[in-house]
């Protein structure tokens, strides 16, 4: 998916660094990624292959602490240094899924050593291209991105000769004894961000984040869905009795209208793998044939989704390519002791402090850790009591200084 030209808000708290992309005021997609240094979707690294499974024709290799999964056709023996780059994120119980086809990917280019010939966006106009194909055929492995189009040649140049140099400094470090390090990291968005230290701003896309969270939203005409995350996949389920229409019996509107709030939710909350949606049943095989063509356009400048049918049941079957974390994947601890820490900081902020009461739903009892991690944070004290009448938490300023 294109977000070229959208505008992202971007903050940090305890924990997390939360990204919410909009396009035209409308809310296209909330990130979630760890605070942390930890390997990203992109990275090129220098690691070390460790094992290797016969029964799986796989590599484990490990480079910067940690371990890739790696399926590849070349051979390699144990201790060999190679370079590899992340093509997966950790998630659940699966590590990082890596590659041994390494890229570089840039704002305007995207660098593939091993290619022997330049590719160009489609997005591109003719005239763009063959001004690029011109100017760059003394060079190879290179795809020209849309951000092309704005592009001056200089600054195109300037990125390539910076992976040219990359490639070479990645070819030395291969070759020097454990040296198991990121090579690069992909710092170009494709939005525009703008990092925002609001509170108040910031807690109100806290509460976005969190109507996104929540297992039912009920969309403006009525429908109302259900979103469980299981081992296998992402099943959507819906519920159409308070469906707000003229013609009630419209099937296929009705699943028009379904499928497209769904693929806007996809997308806001991240969800990836394999997603099921529950459609409504359509006898008529025509109207049936006209939904098909109907998902087939929506979905057609959405390169990570693929739509596999209609089953006989009604669900349709989608999968996704799984890039970052679903925000439906954190648990409601992280997410809640991350909203505790920036509330506490907008006490800071805009009262006078001497202490505070925290009353915590038991249930949080398991987040001790980031609790007393929190207490150190902040000049203060703070008593925390666990208390079952209250949903998640509630603060109490105990003292002011105004007192």
């Amino acid at each position: 998916m294109n977000y070229f030209n959208d505008i992202a808000f971007e903050y940090e708290g305890l924990n997390f660094k939360k990204t919410f992309v909009f396009r035209e005021k409308k809310l296209k997609k909330i990130l979630i990624k760890d605070k942390l240094d930890k390997p990203e979707i992109d990275d090129v690294y220098v690691g070390k292959v460790v094992n290797y499974v016969r029964e799986i024709d796989a590599y484990f290799v490990e480079f910067d602490h940690h371990i890739g999964f790696l399926k590849t056709k070349k051979e390699y023996r144990m201790g060999k240094f190679i370079p590899i780059v992340i093509v997966k994120e950790e998630r659940k119980d699966k590590g990082y899924r890596i590659s041994d086809e390494i890229y570089f990917k840039g704002e305007n280019v995207i660098y593939f050593p091993d290619d022997v010939k330049n590719r160009f966006s489609r997005k591109l106009t003719e005239e763009k291209t063959n001004e690029l194909s011109e100017h760059f055929k003394a060079y190879k492995g290179y795809l020209f991105r849309t951000g092309c189009d704005s592009a001056s040649i200089e600054d195109i140049e300037n990125e390539i000769t910076c992976f040219e140099k990359l490639l070479d400094s990645l070819e030395v470090n291969v070759n020097v004894k454990n040296n198991k390090q990121r090579i690069y990291r992909n710092t170009h968005e494709e939005y525009i961000v703008e990092k925002i230290d609001d509170l108040s701003e910031i807690l109100e896309l806290e509460e976005l984040l969190m109507a996104h969270r929540d297992k039912e939203t009920i969309f403006p005409n009525g429908m109302k869905a259900s979103f469980e995350v299981t081992k296998v996949g992402t099943v959507i389920d819906f519920d159409s009795y308070l469906y707000k229409s003229l013609k009630k019996n419209d099937y296929l509107q009705m699943n028009r209208e379904l499928f497209n709030l769904v693929l806007d939710e996809m997308y806001i909350r991240n969800i990836s793998g394999v997603v099921l949606i529950d459609s409504i049943s359509i006898n008529n095989r025509k109207e049936q044939q006209l939904f098909n063509q109907h998902i087939e356009n929506a979905i057609k400048d959405f390169s990570d989704l693929k739509f596999h049918g209609i089953t006989r049941l009604g669900f349709i079957e989608l999968t996704r390519r799984i890039e970052n974390k679903s925000i439906m994947e954190f648990s409601d601890e992280e997410i809640l002791i991350d909203k505790l820490y920036l509330r506490i900081n907008y006490l800071k902020e805009h009262a006078s402090i001497n202490s505070l009461e925290i009353n915590l739903n038991p249930k949080y009892f398991t987040a001790e850790e980031k609790i007393i991690e929190i207490k150190k944070l902040f000049a203060f004290p703070m008593k925390f009591v666990y208390n079952h009448s209250v949903d998640d938490y509630s603060i109490k300023l105990l003292k002011s200084i105004d007192e």
